[in-house]
């Protein structure tokens, strides 16, 4: 193996320096990604490239999202659980499976500044409940499969409680002749 010299680790980081100064096509300087968050990240996504996919989902439910409707959808969270009173620093529970619904989710609920708590799935009652007691969530995002896992825990604490599923309805799957083959 190589031993890494100073000369070579002085190229490494006179490159990173060189790449953030390189003007992109658009006229605009590249930052590093430590600059921005991942909801600015889609926003900016959203308002250059909205009608490119950003989310797609396989299977019998074919579906597409572009960026303009995640950053919509994203939005619609945000709204709906600023209207539930939520604030900057609450935790948010987020429990189903890895899906277009979940990620949107993900990103409303940090849009906001709160913080979104993901639990595994495969978790039993008792383990999603210890984790909700734990991390004092005052909100619970769960799919409709999940749900039963965190009646528990809704008993003994109040809590906001949202289905996936009644957050957004996911477009309708994509026609076999899609007008725009650059989308993907």
């Amino acid at each position: 193996m190589k031993k890494k010299t100073k000369k070579n680790k002085k190229k490494d980081i006179w490159s990173l320096k060189r790449i953030s100064k390189l003007k992109r096509t658009d006229g605009l300087t590249m930052k590093t990604v430590n600059e921005y968050t991942m909801n600015a990240v889609v926003d900016c996504t959203a308002s250059r490239n909205g009608k490119r996919v950003a989310l797609r989902t396989y299977g019998d439910d074919e579906s597409l999202i572009t960026y303009a409707q995640m950053k919509s959808m994203k939005d619609s969270i945000a709204v709906t659980l600023l209207e539930a009173g939520f604030v900057h620093g609450d935790k948010i529970a987020l429990l189903g499976e890895s899906c277009p619904t979940w990620i949107v989710a993900y990103f409303g609920i940090t849009s906001i500044g709160c913080v979104a708590v993901p639990i595994l799935p495969d978790f039993s009652s008792k383990e999603t409940c210890s984790i909700l007691e734990h991390c004092g969530a005052k909100g619970i995002v769960v799919n409709v499969k999940n749900f039963e896992k965190v009646i528990p825990f809704i008993e003994n604490e109040p809590s906001f409680l949202v289905r996936m599923e009644d957050l957004f309805h996911i477009p309708d799957p994509i026609s076999s002749n899609l007008e725009d083959k650059e989308q993907f």
